[in-house]
Parts: structure tokens; C-alpha cells; sequence
């Protein structure tokens, strides 16, 4: 509407300059051939100053008004605008994403520039696992936390290549930089791990550990891709030194157990399952597993006479897959009863998992009652369905404690 004003505006002035031009030429004798000419034509001319003058002013008035509002818009939004992203901000600590996001993309709409809004927003979508979005609004800021961001919304969306390739460019953009992220090494570890790299993951795992060696998470998942490559010293090695660094990680009591059974270490084996086992359970801790393995290793040792008593059913009643799993591997459900079961789960990656951990453990209730190349076979589907690292690790731990 101003801006209609404005150039209104600008349509008076060149009309008043039009009459105080026509009104001097008027006023001319050689074009004037009467008084009464002359009179006209002072009409004329004063008729034209008065256009120019009210012109002149709506187009200043309306310009005015355009400059405060191109102003407002551009250096920062108003009071109403920032009490929704300031509601947004609220939504998002309260884990509520949506509502967060709704009011983000309103202040957006207002100021596409503003880029605080932009980047919470960006934080929503990768909570919400809305992977194509955040990366939208991540490129749009090209920064280099939000390239790094990229390669995690791409690893989050199990595009594992892609991410390695975005997290690559990372390093060689802004290496050495300030503000360069070293924990890049350790995702792009992940990234090349998840895709079989396996020599690629421990060359940055050991780049991570060189940068920031008090990450216990850094040296478990090393010592996890050299039981892959069938290091096991130097996979006990690392699981060592992630214990010493973090003794309440059940997941690096696991590994350090794995690795040793992996040695035929069953005995030793079973000690740190039992340490792992009787740590506090959550989820995705390793606490079920170190319980399903301490049962094995000590069946293992008593040649399936005597399973570490602190392993029953009633230690898995919050966990119904691991639950299934404990009664799959005492005899008590069919391997065809779980491997049902194991296609109710919620993704394709968790689908594929369980139906591993099904080959696996009904692997180790053949190995324990004495049919070794039956349990091989049940090994080897695992492996030959994983070039996940951190999965074939584990099924490759079972296959070389058939062979012995």
C-alpha cells in the first residue's frame, strides 16, 4: 500500500513539473499572442507548483514510511514476532518439536533472514528425525557447524557415504581452523565402520584418540574394529583402556569380554560380563548382553553344567527381547518362535539386528550342546548379512569360539 503511494507520489511531482513548465513557456511573449494567454498560463504555472508541492510530499511521506518498514524488517523483527520464537524456544526445551518447529517457521515466514530461528528449527528437524528438512535449512546457513551438522543428519538417516563424503569436505575445508570440531574423526569412524571400512574407522579412531584421549566411547569402538579384523591383543588392549577410563560402562566390560572369548579366554570372559552384568541397566548400555554372554561363557567352562546362577529369566523381565533371547538360548523358544518375533521390530536396521541376534544365540545353544558345525552355520548368516563393524565384530567373536 505505501509503496502504491509512493509512486503516486512521484506521478504528482512529474505532473507539477509538467505545469510550472507548460506556465513558463506560457508566460513567453513569443508563444503567448494575448492577455488572456498569459493569464492561462500563470494558471497553468501555479497550478503545477501546487502539484509538485503535494506531490513532492506524499512521495517523501510514503517513502518515509517504506524506509521504517524496510528498516523494521530487516533489523529485527517486532515484539509479537519475538514473543512466537521466544514460545518456540520453550516448546523445544520441553522436547515438544513440533509445536517448536510451527512456531520457528512463523518467524521465518516473517524474516526468512533471521538465523537463530533457522538454526533451532534445524535442531528440531534432526530430533524429530526429519532428516531432509534439517539439512534444507542447514545448507541455507553455510556455516561450518551446519556442514558438520549435514553429515550427521545424513548418518542419522543411514546414508552412511554421504555422510563420510560431507564430513570429508569438513576436514578439508576447515582443518586446523578455529572452531574445526575433532570429534569429526570419530563420527566419520562410525560412518566408515557402519559401511565395512574397517581400516578406514580405526585410522580415525586413532586420529580421535590422538586429539582427545579421555574418551572411553573412542577407544571401545577401536577395540570393537580390531576384534573385526581379528586383532583381538590390541582389540583387549583398547577395551582395557576404556575401562580404566570409564569403570561403570557396561558396554566396555562386554567388549573386554567378547575380546577374550575371542581367546578362548572363557574363565576370564565371564568375569567381565559378571562386572558388566551387575552394573545399573539402561537402554542400549550392553547390561542384557553382558547377561545373555555371562551365561554362555560360564556354561562354556562348566561344558553347559553350571550357567552363573545371578542369570535368570526374572533379570530380563523389563526387557522382553532380551527376555526371548535368555529363553531361546536355555531351550525354552523355538529359534522359528523368535525369529517371529524378531520381525515386530519397528525398523529394517532393528529387524535385520534381531534376526542376527536370534542366529547368534541359537548358535551358542548348539555350540553348548555339542553340534559345533551346526552353530558355525547359524555364525555365519550373521556375518555374511553384516558389513555393519560393530554387528560382524560380535557374530565373529561366536564363530571363533566354534572353531575351538
Amino acid at each position: 500500500m505505501f509503496l502504491l503511494y509512493w509512486l503516486i507520489g512521484l506521478a504528482g511531482m512529474g505532473a507539477g513539473l509538467t505545469g510550472i513548465f507548460i506556465g513558463l513557456l506560457g508566460r513567453m511573449p513569443r508563444f503567448v499572442g494575448s492577455p488572456q494567454g498569459v493569464r492561462r498560463a500563470v494558471g497553468t504555472h501555479i497550478q503545477g507548483r501546487l502539484t509538485l508541492v503535494g506531490g513532492g510530499a506524499l512521495f517523501i511521506i510514503a517513502g518515509y514510511v517504506i524506509m521504517l518498514e524496510g528498516c523494521r524488517s530487516r533489523f529485527g523483527p517486532k515484539q509479537a514476532e519475538l514473543d512466537i520464537f521466544n514460545r518456540g524456544v520453550e516448546f523445544q526445551r520441553k522436547a515438544q518439536w513440533e509445536q517448536a518447529i510451527e512456531c520457528y517457521t512463523k518467524m521465518l515466514e516473517a524474516h526468512p533472514e533471521y538465523r537463530q530461528a533457522r538454526v533451532f528449527r534445524a535442531d528440531c528437524y534432526e530430533k524429530r528425525k526429519m532428516w531432509t528438512q534439517a539439512i534444507a535449512d542447514l545448507e541455507i546457513l553455510a556455516t561450518p557447524i551446519s556442514e558438520y551438522i549435514i553429515g550427521r543428519c545424513y548418518y542419522g538417516a543411514g546414508n552412511y557415504p554421504k555422510a563420510i563424503e560431507q564430513w570429508s569436505q569438513y576436514i578439508k575445508n576447515y582443518q586446523g581452523g578455529s572452531g574445526f570440531d575433532v570429534d569429526v574423526y570419530a563420527v566419520r569412524a562410525m560412518a566408515y565402520a557402519r559401511t565395512g571400512m574397517v581400516k578406514e574407522a580405526v585410522a580415525d579412531f586413532t586420529e580421535a584418540i590422538q586429539t582427545r584421549p579421555g574418551i572411553p566411547k573412542d577407544w571401545r569402538n577401536r577395540s570393537t574394529c580390531y576384534m573385526a579384523m581379528g586383532e583381538y591383543d590390541k582389540a583387549q588392549q583398547d577395551a582395557k583402556k576404556a575401562l580404566a577410563l570409564a569403570p561403570d560402562d557396561s558396554l566396555s566390560h562386554l567388549r573386554l569380554g567378547q575380546t577374550l572369548l575371542c581367546a578362548g579366554e572363557c574363565a576370564k570372559a565371564a568375569e567381565a560380563f559378571r562386572k558388566g552384568f551387575r552394573l545399573p541397566a539402561h537402554d542400549g548400555n550392553g547390561q542384557a548382553d553382558c547377561g545373555l554372554l555371562l551365561w554362555v561363557a560360564t556354561a562354556r567352562v562348566s561344558n553347559g553344567a553350571k550357567p552363573d546362577p545371578i542369570v535368570t529369566a526374572d533379570r530380563f523381565k523389563n526387557d522382553k527381547w532380551a527376555a526371548t533371547l535368555f529363553s531361546l538360548l536355555t531351550g525354552k523358544v523355538s529359534a522359528e518362535a523368535a525369529a517371529k518375533e524378531a520381525l515386530s521390530a519397528p525398523s529394517e536396521d532393528d529387524r535385520r539386528e534381531r534376526a542376527c541376534a536370534v542366529h547368534y544365540y541359537f548358535g551358542q545353544r548348539l555350540l553348548l550342546a555339542g553340534q559345533p558345525d551346526a552353530a558355525r552355520k547359524e555364525f555365519k548368516q550373521c556375518v555374511d548379512a553384516n558389513t555393519d563393524v560393530f554387528a560382524r565384530a560380535r557374530w565373529l567373536a561366536a564363530a571363533e569360539l566354534s572353531r575351538r
